[in-house]
């Protein structure tokens, strides 16, 4: 197989750190609403910060050292002295302490990238690419902005204005209208709940902290549905647009052609992506919830099968919903050609990441892609079959008690496999970040240089 340059590996670390600080930018806004923090900074003043008088300079300029060190093992391709002042330019608009910049500084640097990229030095193999493309980047994801809020002291409100202000700034005008009609308060809404739950992954499978409640985890899902529901409202190509999930490279790319091919086979179908996963979450019932909190305390199969159960004829009724509002757009008239779109999207997604990454298209015949792509459909087919058989079984504790031991097991087995999307839409978002991070650094190449 032909080598690929390490840096196309160091690239691809960076969905993991660059794309947190801008896709997930405004996790605090929604923790600010949903947890109990200590107080809120409020500014009447709607002037910018003047971060180059006396007071401000030294924090400004550690920041500005943090970012060029961070970003060193691409900084042959952007101008990072630019790219640190447009930072600088949209906190100064959307007034954040500078004092808070000292703190960000500090865990900027906690998170090198050479590090998190093992130390890669060279050309690795195109077997040691793949591995790297397949890695799941939530757990990161979430680790890194649990650490980063803590601390840098930045609160949501001032990290989601921070995001808009910097788009308003420095995108194109054709931008700015889609962005517009989502609007300021939708989008910093919508990017922190998405947030919220990426750092919260831990409590929820566990049920501590909040999430000990059930009651208040269904209200913070049923928020973040319609959150989603809203943004959805707008249009799939404007979420597309606004979110970066439009992907296209000029011939100066390499195998562009090819990528831009796997792109328009997902363009307007990822953004349906959205408010499908609204449709679900608004369906989620409290008692379903309690059962899982249970069963992840106290390991009993019965919480295990009535829980996974309930859920499963949620999913399946929040499908349906999005199949009656969004059928047409993703191309489904029912849940089987709904599995079959979502199969073909992540294989698009998917092909596209591999081959934005420098990796020969041909590779696409190899028997270890395919078997990737093989079990990427196995984990839609056995999640499909799984809520279909559930959603279509009536359960309590009675019903359970009365079961033969082989029948248990058999249950048990299909509501595990309720979990099969688990590891594959960990895999999902970090495609679809990993082409948000390529898309925006090669736009940056071309305006910071």
């Amino acid at each position: 197989m032909n080598s690929v340059r390490a840096k196309n590996a160091i690239i691809i670390i960076l969905i993991v750190t660059i794309s947190v600080a801008i896709i997930a930018g405004a996790v605090y806004v929604a923790v600010d609403g949903n947890k109990n923090n200590g107080e809120r900074e409020y500014f009447f003043d709607t002037a910018p910060i003047d971060y180059s008088t006396q007071k401000n300079f030294a924090y400004a300029n550690l920041f500005r050292d943090a970012v060029a060190q961070y970003l060193s093992p691409v900084s042959t391709q952007i101008d990072l002295s630019k790219f640190a002042d447009r930072l600088l330019a949209a906190m100064s608009v959307t007034r954040i302490p500078a004092e808070k910049l000292g703190g960000m500084a500090t865990a900027i640097r906690r998170n090198n990238l050479n590090d998190i990229g093992g130390g890669i030095d060279g050309d690795i193999t195109e077997k040691e690419l793949e591995e790297l493309l397949k890695i799941s980047g939530l757990k990161v994801i979430s680790d890194f902005l649990d650490g980063f809020f803590a601390e840098s002291g930045l609160t949501g409100e001032e990290t989601g204005r921070f995001l808009y202000n910097y788009m308003e700034l420095y995108s194109a005008e054709s931008y700015k209208t889609a962005l517009h009609l989502i609007g300021e308060d939708d989008f910093v809404k919508f990017v922190s709940t998405t947030t919220y739950f990426l750092t919260s992954v831990s409590d929820i499978k566990e049920g501590t902290g909040d999430y000990v409640n059930s009651a208040v985890l269904k209200a913070a899902l049923y928020e973040a549905g319609s959150a989603y529901l809203n943004v959805g409202s707008k249009g799939t190509e404007t979420i597309e647009r606004v979110l970066g999930l439009r992907f296209h490279f000029d011939e100066d790319k390499a195998n562009s052609s090819i990528i831009n091919g796997y792109a328009a086979a997902i363009n307007g179908k990822l953004g349906c992506v959205i408010p499908l996963i609204g449709y679900v979450l608004r369906e989620i019932k409290t008692d379903d919830i309690e059962r899982a909190r249970l069963y992840s305390q106290d390991g009993k199969e019965g919480d295990l099968i009535i829980s996974q159960t309930g859920f499963a004829r949620s999913i399946k009724a929040g499908m349906e919903k999005f199949l009656l509002a969004y059928g047409d757009k993703i191309g489904a008239e029912n849940l089987a050609e709904l599995k079959s779109q979502l199969i073909a999207l992540t294989k698009n997604l998917y092909s596209a990441q591999i081959v934005t990454a420098g990796v020969d298209p041909s590779i696409m015949e190899d028997e270890d892609i395919k078997a990737y792509f093989a079990a990427s459909e196995k984990s839609f087919e056995t999640f499909f079959a799984a809520v279909e058989k559930l959603s279509h079984t009536a359960m309590s504790d009675e019903i359970i008690d009365g079961m033969t031991e082989e029948e248990r097991k058999e249950l048990v087995s299909t509501a595990k496999n309720i979990w099969s999307l688990e590891k594959e839409s960990g895999t999902f978002v970090t495609a679809v970040t990993y082409m948000w991070a390529a898309q925006r650094l090669y736009e940056a190449e071309k305006e910071l240089k």
